[in-house]
C-alpha cells in the first residue's frame, strides 16, 4: 500500500478539519453543551435542549420542599461511584437517628451487579463508609414509581430520566441543590469516572456536603448555616 494510500485513510477529511476548527472558535460552555447534546440519544437530546432553555430562562425547579419523603433513590450513569456512595452515607446518618426510612441507588446505564468503582471505595472508606457489598442496578420504571424522590447529579441524569420515565419529572432533584455549605459554581455533582484518585475523593467530599442538606431537609431539621 503506497503512503498516499495510508495518509489518506489515517487522515481526517477536509470537512471534518473544518468543522473541527469552527467548534475551536466556539466559546468553552458552547462546545460544552454541543458534546454534551451529542453523547445523548434523540429523545434524551431534546429533553436536554429544553430544560437548558428554562435553567437559561430562570424557570428551572431546581430543588422543592422533601420533608415528609419517606423513598429516596439516588440515581447517575453507572450507579458504581456518585449514587453509591450519596445512598450510604444517607442511610448511615439516618439510622444514627434511629429514622424509618428507605434509601436506594441506581444508574441510568449501569450494569447489573458491577460493584462498586475500586477508588470510590477508598475515597468512602476514608469517610467510615464501606461500599465493598454494593452492588449496581439499574433504574426501572418500577423504581420511579415507587420512589417519592429521585436525586440526581447532573443535566444528562435529568434528561435520561425525563425521556425514558416521563413520570419522574416531579419527583427529580438535584443533590448539588441540597448544599447549604456556600455558592456553588453549579447544582451538579460532576462524574469523575474518567478523572484520577484525587477528583473522585473531591468529589465525594462535595456529596456528603450535600448529603448532609438533604438529610437536614428530609428530616424538616434547621437547615445548617452556610460558612
Amino acid at each position: 500500500m503506497s503512503n498516499c494510500a495510508t495518509q489518506n485513510e489515517t487522515s481526517p477529511g477536509p470537512a471534518r478539519v473544518v468543522r473541527g476548527r469552527l467548534a475551536n472558535l466556539l466559546p468553552a460552555h458552547t462546545r460544552l453543551f454541543l458534546r454534551r447534546c451529542a453523547e445523548l440519544d434523540a429523545r434524551a437530546r431534546r429533553v436536554f435542549v429544553l430544560r437548558t432553555i428554562r435553567r437559561l430562562a430562570g424557570r428551572d425547579r431546581a430543588a422543592g420542599r422533601v420533608a415528609g419523603y419517606h423513598h429516596v433513590v439516588f440515581v447517575c450513569h453507572g450507579n458504581i461511584l456518585r449514587s453509591a456512595f450519596a445512598a450510604a452515607l444517607l442511610m448511615r446518618e439516618l439510622q444514627a437517628k434511629l429514622c424509618d426510612f428507605i434509601i436506594e441507588s441506581a444508574g441510568l446505564h449501569a450494569r447489573p451487579e458491577r460493584p462498586a468503582d475500586p477508588r470510590g471505595v477508598v475515597a468512602a472508606e476514608s469517610m467510615g463508609i464501606d461500599l465493598r457489598p454494593h452492588r449496581a442496578a439499574p433504574l426501572t420504571a418500577e423504581l420511579v414509581r415507587s420512589a417519592d424522590l429521585l436525586v440526581i447529579m447532573d443535566f444528562e441524569n435529568e434528561a435520561e430520566c425525563i425521556a425514558r420515565f416521563p413520570e419522574a419529572a416531579t419527583k427529580l432533584r438535584f443533590l448539588g441543590a441540597f448544599d447549604r455549605s456556600g455558592p456553588r459554581a453549579t447544582i451538579e455533582v460532576p462524574d469523575p469516572y474518567t478523572l484520577d484518585d484525587a477528583a473522585v475523593a473531591q468529589c465525594y467530599d462535595d456529596v456528603a456536603r450535600c448529603v448532609l442538606g438533604l438529610q437536614a431537609e428530609l428530616l424538616d431539621e434547621a437547615i445548617p448555616e452556610r460558612r
